[in-house]
């Protein structure tokens, strides 16, 4: 076989062309002298190709771990002491909504400045839904922020629970200080979920820095030395007292949301925007209508296996998905329940 290939190879360098000798072949032209050097070869083609598969792999993972990182605005303020006020019915609220803020980072909030304001007023336009209960308009340009006003519908502000009062406003907030809405569920600044977290910390400090530091002790203070002996006595002059340590006021705890009761409405009507107080994971009791906010453990299928008679879930951005058992299968457009995900679900 290989005299067969030796003897092509001379015939058509004879002719003046150029021929190659396929692998496996006798031919020199092969790199690596045979089959020795294709192997060599392929095994650089796979290394080449699995480091492709490697960056790949490591490119994905960084978009996903950054895509549920905080969100900035774009803009900031370009001083750390904040002045807020607000109106009487929900000083507190804001109050706590600041001091959670200034907790975790290097912002300085004081009560009675101008720079947010907290009032009860209607929203103005554009209205993301129906219900909505707070929005923050700041005003800004050229990456700073120079004011924030954050509005407290009339009506459906005060419809929430006594947390998820707290917790709208504390949200609110966040956007005052140039936080965007996170993807990151159950957290402060989650368009659907407000629980205080360790992402909602990091974006204030990312902003503003973290807590400045304590000041240090001041140093003990040193006894004069007594005068060598003489004569004459001389006496000693008493050593100053130290000094006395001043109290650093604590700054107050937000309150952690609790959970707000279900709607009522038939079966047919999608239930209200859930509050931000609504967490998942916690079964909320129900109210005379049969409406339960329930995490499904069951496993992954269809609606109709909880057997009641509608299933809502929220999207997050004010619209619903449904499955109502009494409509046409085409109307409905939830078509299976997740383990673990909750869901607004009302008795037959």
């Amino acid at each position: 076989m290989g005299r067969r290939t030796d003897e092509r190879d001379t015939a058509r360098a004879a002719d003046g062309h150029q021929w190659r000798a396929p692998y496996g072949g006798n031919s020199a032209a092969v790199a690596g002298g045979g089959p020795s050097g294709v192997r060599g070869v392929r095994a650089v083609t796979y290394a080449f190709l699995l480091g492709l598969v490697f960056w790949a792999l490591m490119l994905f993972a960084i978009a996903i771990g950054t895509s549920f990182a905080f969100k900035l605005l774009g803009s900031k303020w370009d001083k750390k002491e904040l002045g807020y006020t607000a109106d009487a019915a929900v000083q507190a609220y804001a109050d706590n909504g600041m001091a959670a803020w200034a907790g975790v980072s290097g912002i300085t909030a004081v009560r009675g400045g101008s720079d947010i304001e907290v009032v009860v007023k209607p929203l103005l336009p554009p209205i993301t839904y129906a219900g909505q209960p707070a929005q923050s308009n700041l005003t800004q340009g050229g990456g700073r922020i120079t004011r924030c006003e954050v509005r407290l519908d009339p009506v459906y502000f005060f419809q929430q629970s006594e947390a998820g009062r707290a917790a709208s406003v504390t949200h609110e907030l966040g956007h005052c200080l140039g936080l965007d809405h996170s993807e990151v569920p159950s957290i402060m600044m989650n368009p659907s979920f407000y629980g205080f977290s360790g992402d909602d910390a990091a974006g204030a400090i990312f902003l503003y820095g973290p807590q400045d530091a304590p000041a240090p002790p001041p140093p003990a203070p040193t006894v004069a030395q007594a005068a060598p002996p003489a004569p004459t006595a001389t006496p000693v002059p008493p050593a100053p007292a130290p000094p006395t340590a001043t109290a650093v006021p604590a700054r107050p705890t937000p309150v952690a949301p609790t959970a707000t009761p279900a709607p009522s409405g038939p079966a047919t009507a999608a239930p209200p925007e859930p509050t931000p107080a609504e967490v998942p994971g916690r079964r909320i009791v129900a109210d005379p209508e049969g409406w339960q906010l329930v995490t499904w453990t069951g496993e992954r299928g269809g609606p109709w296996l909880c057997s009641c008679a509608a299933v809502y879930l929220s999207d997050g951005g004010g619209s619903w998905l449904r499955w109502v058992g009494s409509d046409p299968a085409f109307l409905n457009t939830l078509t299976s329940m997740e383990p673990g995900r909750a869901y607004w679900i009302r008795s037959r």
